[in-house]
This record gives C-alpha cells, sequence and structure tokens, in this order.
C-alpha cells in the first residue's frame, strides 16, 4: 500500500444567487489563515457545476500571490478589501495582474490556500453553483484555533486531523 499524500479536509458547495438576492461580491482573501492548520500545502479544488460566466462572479486570482506569505483572515464583513490594501510595494514583484475566467460547467480551478482571491458579484438572474473539495498534505496539524469545521470533534492541537471525517487519499488511488 502506498503512503498517505494528502488529508480530504472537507467539501461544499458554493452557490451565488443573483444579485438581487444576495449574489454580493466576495471580497480579496486567502483561504489558509481561516483555517487551525499549522503548515503550507493546503489545496482547493473549485468545480463549475454549470457554465459560468462573468457576469455570474466566477473568482478572480492573483498569479503568485501564494509566494507572499500569509495575510492574516478576513471575516468579509465591513468595508470591501481593496487588493492595492493588502500588497505592499515589494509584493508588485512576485504576483501577477489578477485574472478572471469563465468557465464550463466540469472545469475546474485548483489554487494554493495562500492565494489571493475575490469573485465579482453575480449581475445576472440564474445563480452561480460551483463545487470546492480542499485538501492538506496528511502530516499537517492542528493548531487548535476555532473553526466550524473541527470545533466539537475533540481534536488535540498539534496532533495530526486523526478522525473519521478526514480521511487520508493514499498516492495512486485515484481512477
Amino acid at each position: 500500500m502506498a503512503a498517505p499524500w494528502v488529508r480530504l479536509i472537507d467539501d461544499i458547495a458554493l452557490i451565488k444567487p443573483a444579485r438581487a438576492e444576495g449574489g454580493e461580491p466576495t471580497i480579496w482573501h486567502q483561504d489558509a489563515p481561516n483555517f487551525p492548520f499549522d503548515r503550507r500545502g493546503f489545496l482547493t479544488i473549485w468545480i463549475a457545476v454549470d457554465d459560468i460566466a462573468l457576469e455570474q462572479g466566477p473568482l478572480t486570482f492573483v498569479p503568485g500571490s501564494h509566494r507572499i506569505g500569509l495575510l492574516g483572515a478576513v471575516d468579509g464583513s465591513g468595508e470591501e478589501l481593496k487588493l492595492e490594501s493588502l500588497l505592499r510595494e515589494d509584493d508588485l514583484a512576485h504576483v501577477g495582474e489578477p485574472v478572471t475566467y469563465s468557465l464550463q460547467a466540469g472545469d475546474a480551478t485548483v489554487h494554493d490556500g495562500g492565494t489571493l482571491h475575490s469573485a465579482g458579484a453575480n449581475s445576472t438572474a440564474r445563480p452561480r453553483r460551483a463545487w470546492a473539495v480542499r485538501f492538506v498534505p496528511a502530516d499537517t496539524l492542528y493548531t487548535g484555533g476555532a473553526h466550524r469545521s473541527f470545533d466539537g470533534l475533540a481534536l488535540k492541537p498539534f496532533q495530526p486531523f486523526e478522525h473519521e471525517d478526514f480521511p487520508l487519499i493514499e498516492a495512486g488511488t485515484a481512477d
């Protein structure tokens, strides 16, 4: 049997309703600071369930932003965060211009937990539907920080995520 490669942390349906029904923009953020992980390697696979036009608010990424380090957690409330307020002058040499792509149903994006990303408002009448699956390296430790996905599971700080909710995916087992 192959050695463990990654641990499945969660999957989530990401439905952005039409703007008239609350489909507002998603602010610039990194995923990793919002999770109690002790190391890098957090990975999200974001899959379009339906075709997603630019007007529906697909993800916008800042290429290379995973290289600048973690910027801290954001809660999504309050004033809109401007990209310029998150990046320092010396960060600009390490990142590219933001990129946004329309997606066909079944298309996927993959991003590191340190990648800065946002999403525009959904200005159409139909919902934007996607599904995300998130993984961490198998040896990632739980830091003890609060998070709705881990609260109440009796995880021990600075121990692995050894719990039935977070299965190991072994190298070579995918079809």
